[in-house]
């Protein structure tokens, strides 16, 4: 994180940490502009049957998996709004599904707008997405949104150039009172290179700031 951090700038934050119940290993971390975002909570809660206690893991998945969550005014705007961070499990169909029905009931309880972004390791026509979307409480901001950037690339693009028709695998979903402006796929390389073996999905939003205020 902090090779990320210094390559965004002096002003940006990160929230998040370790997954096991050590606080170490594989994270999803929330990088923010701490000139532009005042944070004003955060907790990190396992996707399991007890979220509340580091490392646990119920579904099938062999590996802790975790969201963190992270609520914001924006210092420009005053717009508040939450954002949930998470990888769900590439193994256990189980698990994605589960973790995805207990994401979108927190969003759902949120007082403000919400921002749900993920690796969720499944497809879009897939149960697991399936059930982030169940209610209407969210939306893919890929089909939500007023315009469209880029090409349905591939995300799991394994370091390589983007292509179409490959799988995406990552997204962005959002309350209802979140418009989506613009949304688009990265596919552009950075020093020569790619950062990840996934490309990012990148987004354009409004907020409207109605639900409720701190």
């Amino acid at each position: 994180m902090e090779v990320a951090r210094d390559a965004l700038g002096p002003s940006y934050r990160y929230v998040g940490h370790g997954r096991g119940a050590d606080g170490a290993g594989e994270g999803c971390p929330i990088v923010y502009d701490a000139e532009r975002l005042r944070l004003l909570e955060w907790t990190q809660l396992a996707l399991s049957d007890k979220p509340h206690v580091a490392g646990s893991s119920s579904w099938g998945n062999w590996l802790p998996r975790v969201v963190v969550r992270a609520v914001f005014r924006d210092a420009t705007t005053g717009a508040e709004f939450v954002v949930l961070n998470t990888h769900l499990d590439p193994f256990s169909s189980r698990s994605r599904v589960r973790s995805a029905e207990q994401i979108r009931r927190w969003a759902m309880r949120e007082r403000v707008p919400a921002i749900v972004s993920a690796d969720l390791n499944s497809d879009p026509e897939s149960a697991t997405v399936a059930a982030m979307l169940e209610t209407g409480a969210l939306r893919d901001a890929w089909n939500a949104a007023s315009s469209r950037l880029t090409p349905e690339w591939g995300t799991y693009a394994r370091y390589r150039a983007p292509r179409r028709g490959g799988r995406r695998i990552d997204a962005i979903m959002v309350s209802e009172d979140v418009q989506v402006d613009a949304v688009g796929i990265n596919g552009g390389p950075y020093g020569g290179g790619w950062a990840s073996d996934h490309l990012p999905v990148q987004a354009v939003l409004r907020l409207s700031g109605e639900r409720g205020s701190r």
